[in-house]
């Protein structure tokens, strides 16, 4: 039986998988309208695509997700009017260092194609030539090139021309005639940005290493893909990645400026947690194993991740079930929680102790007082060292620790960024006699 069954729960409620685009996901999510307001007025009202940014773990593809949800609604409920915007179904494409622009175009036909599938009918009814059922299976199951003198045709709201059908091996159609048929698709449907258009997510750009690859990317898709009628693209990620690129002179005028997400203020934390437990409980009294000033303690000490503060409530979840059972005197059990954190505390404080000496130390005890932040570079005097030189010797050993990251910032690749990681925070914790590091 699964714990949460035990608990009284469908459910884990401190899932760290994105919100779901879901009647549920929207009412979970929490303190958002601002973003998801911003990126559908720029979806609505721009040529330029939005983009978001903002910290690892926030919930940046969460607010995607419902902001999705909403337009898709809207759409489904006949209040879009003449400007349909569509969300693609399946999760956001994640871009990879090793990725073509051929790649990335296979998989956003592939699900342009199941969208029409989808969405066709509904679509026609508003007057809009869309692709035959029979022809859009066709693309999906079993590709066949129609030719004729020019090219491959796409018979699109009775505009097929070709005459000659041939079977063609599903590589050179899937290369050349495939994306031909999509393009020609999405430009009769939708023949300017004001007749809409469905909607394209590409998440953690920040995968790609380094702002010049993403830019690299992105300048390739700028004239095709980026330009496409029929489409509208939303961008997210983190590190400074798409700030740097929507600022290049190619890519501004194709990109706006990010919507910036910071974390969600303290004062709705238990809102986060209770419309979780309300969402997922199946009976009326189930065993709470983190309630919400619990939630609120370990989105303290966690420096306001909150896929961090869910991630180590799910596993107190389980550790509480293991030792306590589903007593119901447990539920919501503050001094347990704050128990159990300190043991885990402890105990990567002593894993990491024969790595680090004193000076490792004073370091990285400064940099939880700065906020867990810092560009080595330009304040290396707040850590009473003579030079940036001279600090990066503590800063290597904390890195190898895993007690930080050391990237480059996006904004200025002559510096580097040094910034705590989740083991760092509950060190960090242990260190400040088991008080969240900031309040200490």
């Amino acid at each position: 039986m699964s714990i949460w069954t035990d608990f009284g729960f469908i459910g884990s409620p401190y899932d760290t998988e994105p919100i779901p685009p879901t009647d549920q996901g929207d009412s979970l999510l929490v303190g958002r309208d601002r973003e998801i307001n911003e990126i559908i007025s720029r979806l609505e009202s721009s040529t330029r695509h939005p983009t978001v940014e903002g910290p690892f773990g926030v919930g940046k593809t969460s607010l995607i997700s419902v902001a999705c949800y909403r337009l898709e609604r809207a759409f489904r409920k006949g209040d879009t009017g003449t400007s349909p915007l569509i969300p693609l179904r399946g999760d956001p494409i994640e871009l990879n260092p090793e990725m073509t622009i051929e790649d990335f175009q296979r998989k956003l036909f592939y699900r342009v194609a199941e969208a029409f599938k989808i969405h066709g009918d509904r679509l026609e009814a508003t007057g809009r030539r869309v692709p035959r059922q029979k022809d859009i299976e066709r693309w999906l199951l079993d590709p066949v090139s129609y030719m004729r003198t020019g090219g491959f045709t796409t018979p699109v709201g009775g505009l097929s021309a070709g005459k000659a059908k041939t079977p063609s091996s599903s590589i050179a159609y899937s290369e050349f005639g495939f994306p031909r048929a999509m393009k020609d698709a999405l430009e009769s449907c939708f023949p300017s940005r004001a007749y809409g258009g469905f909607i394209a997510v590409v998440d953690n750009l920040e995968l790609m290493r380094t702002s010049l690859k993403v830019r690299g990317l992105l300048d390739v898709m700028r004239d095709n893909v980026l330009a496409q009628k029929g489409i509208r693209w939303i961008l997210c990620g983190s590190q400074g990645v798409i700030r740097s690129a929507a600022a290049t002179p190619r890519l501004i005028d194709r990109l706006a400026q990010p919507v910036d997400v910071e974390p969600i203020s303290d004062d709705l934390m238990s809102e986060v947690i209770g419309r979780r437990i309300d969402a997922y409980k199946v009976r009326a009294n189930p065993v709470i194993p983190v309630g919400p000033n619990g939630f609120w303690y370990l989105y303290d000490v966690f420096n306001r991740n909150l896929r961090t503060a869910l991630g180590f409530a799910d596993e107190f979840s389980f550790y509480l079930h293991r030792e306590h059972g589903s007593s119901t005197n447990k539920s919501d059990d503050l001094g347990l929680l704050e128990a159990w954190l300190s043991d885990s505390a402890d105990g990567y404080h002593r894993a990491v102790e024969e790595w680090i000496g004193e000076r490792d130390w004073r370091v990285f005890d400064v940099l939880t007082l700065h906020g867990g932040t810092c560009r080595p570079c330009d304040d290396y005097q707040d850590f009473d060292y003579a030079s940036a030189e001279s600090l990066r010797a503590p800063i290597k050993s904390l890195r190898e620790a895993n007690l930080l990251t050391y990237e480059p910032d996006e904004l200025n690749k002559r510096r580097k960024v040094a910034s705590i990681t989740a083991t760092g925070w509950l060190v960090a914790y242990a260190r400040a006699d088991y008080a969240p590091p900031l309040a200490s």
